[in-house]
């Protein structure tokens, strides 16, 4: 059947209705491990049901990543909170394309934004939350290159009391981070807040803060799942780097669809409210 002859779905088809029941969060459900491999098969099977659709909505997440990257991450303070903002949305567009394919749609290039569009508040808090260490990182960085500006620029007395200032807080913060196990941990503790938030936002309805809550929670209760789930996803994205970095052209939607059979899996809606 051709795009043309099939039935035109409605734009929140696979999401909850706008009413009284979207503030109710969907129950966590306990998984098995063993549906981490089947999260990623799933979404396997969404990839290949329409292959070249994905691979052209593909294309154009990566080309705008790739150019808000070159071009708005170096600006200060700013630029950092950028990426994290676009990918939330574009990846809770994905989770949106992914359930509308469910229910008979094919994915077009108006997929890329039309599913997150109602949701953009919520979705960019959450791209805000994720930038804050980046924001800290860059402003470290750019006080090192000031200080050495101003060597070159002021004398060695100013330039060698910024580098000093500079000095004591990266002391401090090595001291209170005590190394790499702690970045290590902070990190994965945003990564599972993050991971469900969008699904949360689209399907469910729930504002930024409830939808953060809710995804901590059910990785939490699911941390074997999930980080297995992890692990496969990492593996899966070096091989689809490997052969010059195209096969990210399927990583994206395939990510995309397992992401949506996790949340499928791991969330029961409330009474009344769609999946």
């Amino acid at each position: 059947m051709s795009s043309q002859d099939q039935p035109s779905l409605p734009r929140d088809a696979g999401r909850v209705p706008h009413a009284s029941h979207a503030s109710r969060a969907p129950q966590v459900r306990r998984v098995t491990a063993a549906q981490a491999a089947r999260w990623l098969l799933s979404g396997w099977r969404l990839f290949a049901a329409r292959p070249l659709q994905w691979i052209l909505l593909s294309v154009m997440v990566f080309a705008l990543m790739a150019v808000i990257s070159l071009l708005i991450v170096p600006v200060p303070v700013f630029g950092p909170m950028v990426p994290p903002v676009v990918f939330a949305i574009l990846l809770a567009s994905l989770l949106d394309t992914a359930a509308r394919q469910e229910s008979g749609a094919t994915p077009g290039f108006a997929d890329i934004y039309s599913g997150a569009m109602p949701h953009l508040g919520s979705l960019s808090l959450i791209g805000i939350f994720f930038s804050i260490p980046l924001i800290f990182l860059q402003l470290l960085v750019m006080l090192a290159l000031a200080g050495g500006l101003l060597v070159g620029v002021f004398g060695v007395a100013l330039g060698n009391a910024l580098s000093g200032l500079l000095g004591g807080l990266a002391g401090f913060v090595s001291t209170v981070l005590a190394g790499g196990a702690v970045l290590l941990v902070l990190w994965l503790l945003m990564a599972l807040i993050l991971i469900f938030s969008p699904a949360m936002i689209v399907f469910a309805r729930c504002s930024a803060f409830d939808a953060m809550s809710a995804s901590l929670r059910a990785s939490l209760r699911n941390i074997g799942p999930v980080l297995l789930f992890g692990l496969l996803t990492y593996l899966f994205f070096v091989v689809a780097m490997a052969p010059l970095g195209l096969g990210v052209l399927v990583f994206i939607p395939v990510f995309a669809g397992a992401l949506r059979q996790a949340y499928l899996d791991m969330f029961t809606p409330a009474p009344g409210v769609e999946a």
